[in-house]
This record gives structure tokens, sequence and C-alpha cells, in this order.
């Protein structure tokens, strides 16, 4: 009966995906100027390095599983405190590590959307006001100020919504769905010919986006609405 909210947790997780492509894409470019080595392929270092995390990751899910099996908490470090208190310390300093690489994974995906909504701004600005405007010398004011209250305003909703988990899965459900995996590969089925042999894998790609952010959105919105 959790599978169907398990779906949309699986899809927020792949919410920092997206900051993979400006490095790839800047990998490319310098390949083709000669800037690095010709031996170097951004794209297979890149699946390498995703191959790893993620098979971390599920090595950790599933050593989780074979110890406390459906009792397992989301947060896995919360069963070594209710089970053994001879792990309490070790389940303490894995949570901080835990946190820091949430900080460090926090800042990357931030500098992503600052970086585009603040580029977006400073064209408008440019092209509506004049150079001399207050407006230009007070946009650094502005950025600084909206980077601030990021955070701010991010530990406010998750601090007063109540069963963060449920909101959490919501939102990865119905947004990384659309965002991720669904809006991408529509956009490439619109503008890929029709012989590429890539428009089978973007047709389950999307039929994947619909099953799974449908029910992981639908059971997320029950549970919620329950809490």
């Amino acid at each position: 009966n959790r599978l169907p909210i398990a779906f949309g947790i699986a899809a927020f997780t792949s919410e920092g995906i997206v900051v993979m492509f400006p490095p790839l894409s800047y990998a490319k470019m310098s390949l083709d100027h000669k800037e690095i080595p010709q031996g170097y392929r951004a794209d297979m270092r890149l699946g390498a390095t995703m191959s790893i995390f993620t098979a971390a990751y599920l090595i950790v899910a599933c050593c989780g599983y074979v110890l406390y099996g459906d009792d397992v908490k989301a947060e896995v470090t919360l069963n070594m405190n209710d089970h053994d208190d001879n792990l309490y310390i070790l389940s303490q300093v894995a949570s901080l590590l835990y946190s820091l690489s949430l900080v460090m994974t926090c800042v990357v995906v931030a500098y992503t959307a600052f970086s585009s909504y603040e580029a977006f701004i400073r064209s408008y600005v440019q092209n509506a006001f004049q150079m001399n405007s207050p407006v230009h010398s007070a946009l650094p004011f502005l950025f600084i100020a909206l980077r601030c209250l990021f955070p701010v305003v991010c530990g406010l909703i998750a601090y007063f919504v109540p069963n963060f988990g449920a909101f959490l899965s919501l939102i990865g459900a119905l947004m990384n769905s659309v965002i991720v995996y669904l809006l991408p590969n529509l956009l490439f089925l619109y503008n890929a010919p029709s012989g590429s042999g890539h428009r089978a894998w973007s047709w389950f790609m999307v039929l994947y986006s619909i099953l799974t952010g449908g029910l992981g959105t639908a059971a997320s919105l029950m549970q919620f609405i329950q809490s």
C-alpha cells in the first residue's frame, strides 16, 4: 500500500539531474575547441559518476531493508537509534554528514535556478531602463537579498508544513514528473526526425512519467490530506 507514494519519492530524487547537463555541454564544447585532451570523454565520465552514486544508494536501501524489514524508515539512521544504542554515535555522525551533503546539493541546484532567473531579470532591466537608472545599481543588492531569502523560506516550509514527507512526495510526483520527464521528452518528440531511434525511448519516458507521476501524485495527495 506504500508503493504508489514511493513513485512520487522516486520522481523527486531526479530533481538534481538538471544540473548535470550544463557541465556536460561545457565539457563537450571544450573538447571541440581543443581545450582539454582528446581522450577525455565527458559523457562517459558523467555516466560512470551517476552509476556509482546510483549503486551506492541502492546498496544502502537494500541493506536497510535486510536489517530492518518493513520497519525500515525513510531515513535509515533513525532505525539505528531505535534498535541499537551502540550505533547511536555512528548514526549521529551519519546524520551530520548527510546534512552536509544536502547543504552542498542545495547550493549546486540553487545556483542553476539563480543564474537562470537573474539573467532574465538583468536582460529585462537593460532593455526597460537606461544605464544610469538606479534600478541597475540596485540589481546586485536585489539578487543578494533573494539568495539569502531562499534558504529561509525553504526552512520555514519544512518546519511548518505538516507531514513534510508526504508534501515532498507530492511535489516530487507532480512537478518533477512534468519538468524532468514529461516536458523534455515531448519537446524532443516534437523536434526529432521521425526516423530517429531515440523516439522510442522518449515515448517510454513519457508513458513512465504519466504512470508514475499520476500514481505518486494521487497517493501523496491522499496521504497529505489525511495528515
